[in-house]
């Protein structure tokens, strides 16, 4: 043996790891609001949009034109959040072992 993990092993516990995330992922729930505009976008973890919600207020307000530009800017920070997340979730441990030679 060389000391190296076999990497049967490590594709497995790649592989293993890669279903985990997945299933994380899905689970997850990130919220954006709009700033202007009373809209609240809902995604998973992997982005997709779950919920969109926009207001009554919105609709019948003085300013209804800002509620497209609001859907977007809620959909954007959600995504963010959940990016951010994604990378978190994705980080290795420090001791785990790479595969960088496949």
């Amino acid at each position: 043996m060389t000391g190296e993990p076999d990497r049967t092993d490590l594709r497995a516990r790649y592989r293993a790891r890669a279903i985990e995330l997945g299933a994380l992922l899905a689970e997850a729930r990130h919220t954006g609001r709009a700033d202007q505009a009373d809209v609240t976008a809902v995604v998973d973890g992997r982005g997709n949009l779950l919920d969109l919600r926009i207001s009554a207020d919105a609709v019948r307000g003085p300013k209804p034109q800002l509620i497209g530009p609001g859907v977007v800017e809620a959909v954007v920070r959600a995504r963010a959040v959940a990016a951010e997340h994604a990378a978190r979730l994705a980080e290795p441990a420090p001791d785990e072992n790479t595969v960088e030679d496949w």
